[in-house]
């Protein structure tokens, strides 16, 4: 349920029209200073639970989100925290509908190429520096402890550089889970020892 009294949304209140003007200011293309992850996570839950008014502007406020988080790295990096919530409302049928509606808006006359380009919208939140690599690897394998790879490893040097060049060479190519494990297979081997020993070792 949506909670109006913490952050900027104690301001959310009045009219219709007040609160629709509310909605407005905090869209990315008004107002380059809302970095606020709470405010987000209020406005990701307001594209689903909202009025039919609240969920068009907080639709559109996400939509320029991702749209502008492929340009911005600081808008990036807030989105990649809010992963989990954008995924949440692309699995309700009728809030994911008023978010591709945003691409569509634009110029995307079908669906389906608002959707693909969703998708490729939201590619830019795969893990790309060494640190999130670094992040996805032990949490993709189970790494604990001084099992753990770190971000200044070889491999996980090599596996940014190749992931770039993936990026920059292949855009339209899918970087599934399972190719990412053949290419740390490949350039980190030590994690599958690492993982086999901590298997090992709880048993």
């Amino acid at each position: 349920m949506l909670n109006t009294n913490t952050g900027k949304f104690k301001q959310y209140q009045g009219s219709i029209a007040k609160r629709r003007e509310f909605l407005r200011d905090l869209c990315p293309c008004r107002n380059n200073e809302v970095r606020d992850f709470e405010t987000w996570q209020q406005l990701f839950r307001l594209s689903v639970e909202g009025s039919r008014h609240e969920r068009d502007g907080a639709a559109h406020a996400i939509g320029t989100l991702v749209t502008m988080a492929s340009k911005n790295q600081e808008l990036r990096e807030l989105l990649v925290s809010l992963k989990p919530d954008l995924d949440s409302v692309m699995r309700e049928p009728r809030a994911s509908r008023l978010l591709l509606g945003t691409w569509k808006k634009h110029g995307h006359a079908r669906r389906g190429t608002a959707l693909r380009n969703y998708r490729r919208l939201r590619k830019n939140l795969d893990p790309r520096t060494p640190q999130e690599l670094a992040d996805w690897v032990n949490n993709r394998f189970g790494l604990i402890g001084t099992g753990r790879v770190r971000a200044s490893e070889k491999g996980i040097q090599r596996l940014v550089k190749w992931l770039n060049h993936r990026l920059a060479f292949e855009p339209s190519a899918r970087t599934t889970d399972a190719v990412l494990d053949k290419q740390v297979e490949r350039f980190l081997p030590q994690v599958f020892q690492r993982q086999r020993l901590m298997v090992h070792s709880s048993t």
